[in-house]
């Protein structure tokens, strides 16, 4: 023992190396036997002594089950360290470590997924390629081949993405059907994500297909997810919530797949308006997030949250999650601007319902330059946020009275959304080009637009679109002279608005919906 570092460091150095090779062997035994009841505590120690010491196969087993005891905390960078040192050893083994080399490339390459490391991911999954070829084992090089496709696609490098992906599928179809599955799942979510729904549609019907007969819980929880989702977007909010709980269990059985189903669980639950639960959900997944560093999830969770508030009219709290939600894309350094986008998009809806057109204008401006110039690498997504930003930018030019940039933009959100069967945003367009053309005069054409966008309100049963489409038919009415008509479906309005309120448990949450503005303008048009 030393009183100082320095005089550790100065005796240590002036020992032989075989010396000191021997004294570290000589420590690694002696914890071995001292703690032989309790040996998970000295994996730490053991790796580094038996490292030092250059006894590789032990420092190889010992370093490996200090990084699966790093991983399951949580210790990123410590888990990180460890497999990087594994592989270091494996190298010095030569053949006989090759399946280790796979197996822990393969751990490490999720770790630098949670940590949103996507090149470091690549590197690790293209060591375990490399590995399950000098192995002859083809199964392996394909299930290598989708995990590196998946995190070229998180990378967004479509290009590559792709064409790993296909060389994967080309290795499923020596009959190994877990492959396929995998390698499925990520080329059908990559042509998804770039706006191809057709050509991924097979896709996805053979994952579905797959993942009741093929026991890969991996890939099972992450289509917890994504099938989820897929009903999300379609407005499909019952199906998406059944398919994500189905798959609830797989999923927990790695920190990824757990927490974006748990994600996943509350943008459906919001969707069926069930908005106290989602908080709750989305609330503790942020805690999981910042407790792991699982950055991927983070931020879209802050998001979340924030779109959530504002739905239920609660728009300080909404601008304060959002504007977390732009804070912590920016600082995340994502290779596309996406949650970023999101943010902003939610943070100009807030400024929109409190009448501060010009702040909205600037987040919608800065959307929109994404929008109408994206780099290659800014298609993830894009097709989807921008039918958020046309549907909101047109609501803005709207309250301004310029009844043709609304159509116009009206026109645009309504083009993609029909296209991507995205029936949320169907109505959305479908009501700001009635309104638009209300504002006209154009009131039979108004009545067709906003008759055919209460229809699929009533089918998706997202409580906003149902109320803010009735209120909208009010003002139709008011307009066509019918004022018992008008008041009648201002009533439907604040009926599902009731319905809401109803299932905010949370006093403070239900007052500050009831009395807000939006609200309140709903229920004196009742009264008038």
């Amino acid at each position: 023992m030393f009183k100082h570092a320095l005089t550790h460091d100065v005796a240590y150095s002036t020992l032989l190396l075989e010396r000191r090779k021997a004294l570290h062997r000589i420590v690694a035994a002696a914890i071995e036997e001292l703690y032989a009841d309790r040996l998970p505590e000295q994996y730490e120690a053991l790796a580094h002594h038996y490292y030092e010491g250059q006894e590789w196969e032990k420092a190889l087993d010992y370093l490996v089950k200090a990084g699966e005891k790093a991983a399951a905390s949580y210790a990123n960078q410590e888990a990180l360290d460890y497999y990087a040192r594994a592989l270091d050893v494996c190298e010095r083994l030569g053949d006989a470590a090759i399946e280790t080399a796979s197996a822990v490339a393969e751990r490490r390459g999720f770790v630098n997924e949670t940590v949103g490391d996507f090149r470091g991911a690549i590197a690790d999954f293209e060591r375990m390629l490399d590995a399950a070829r000098s192995l002859g084992d083809r199964r392996l090089e394909g299930v290598a081949l989708a995990h590196r496709g998946g995190e070229e696609l998180f990378e967004h490098d479509f290009e590559a993405a792709e064409e790993t992906l296909t060389a994967a599928m080309a290795v499923a179809e020596e009959g190994f059907d877990d492959v396929r599955l995998l390698a499925s799942l990520w080329l059908g979510v990559s042509l998804i994500f770039t706006n191809r729904h057709a050509e991924a549609e097979p896709l996805m019907s053979a994952v579905e297909e797959l993942v009741e007969t093929v026991d890969d819980r991996l890939s099972q929880g992450w289509w917890g997810e994504i099938g989820g989702n897929m009903r999300n977007w379609a407005g499909r909010f019952d199906e998406g919530l059944e398919l994500t709980m189905r798959w609830r269990e797989p999923a927990k059985d790695n920190l990824q797949t757990a927490v974006v189903n748990v994600w996943t669980e509350a943008l459906a639950r919001g969707g069926r308006g069930e908005y106290q639960q989602a908080l709750r959900i989305v609330e503790e997944a942020i805690e999981t997030c910042e407790r792991t560093g699982f950055s991927l999830v983070l931020v879209r969770a802050l998001n979340t949250m924030g779109w959530l508030y504002g739905e239920i009219q609660n728009h300080a709290r909404a601008m304060e999650w959002n504007a977390r939600g732009v804070e912590a894309a920016v600082e995340a350094r994502f290779p596309d601007p996406e949650v970023e986008s999101n943010a902003r998009l939610n943070l100009g809806d807030n400024l929109l319902a409190l009448g501060r057109l010009d702040e909205a204008e600037e987040q919608f401006q800065k959307v929109e330059q994404v929008v109408r110039n994206p780099r290659p690498q800014d298609r993830w997504m894009l097709w989807r946020y921008s039918q958020h930003l046309f549907h909101s930018y047109g609501e803005l030019w709207l309250d301004r009275d310029d009844h043709d940039k609304a159509l116009s933009y009206a026109d645009e959100c309504l083009a993609l959304a029909e296209e991507s069967e995205s029936r949320k945003n169907i109505v959305k367009g479908r009501r700001l080009r009635g309104q638009a053309l209300l504002a006209q005069g154009k009131l039979s054409e108004a009545e067709h637009e906003l008759a055919t966008a209460l229809e699929v309100a009533q089918e998706i049963g997202n409580p906003p679109q149902l109320w803010k489409t009735h209120a909208a038919l009010g003002e139709l009415r008011r307009a066509q002279e019918r004022p018992e008509d008008a008041r009648q479906a201002y009533r439907d309005a604040l009926s599902v608005i009731e319905g809401v309120a109803a299932g905010l448990t949370d006093e403070s949450l239900r007052e500050t919906f009831l009395t807000s503005d939006h609200v309140q303008g709903i229920r004196r048009a009742v009264g008038g």
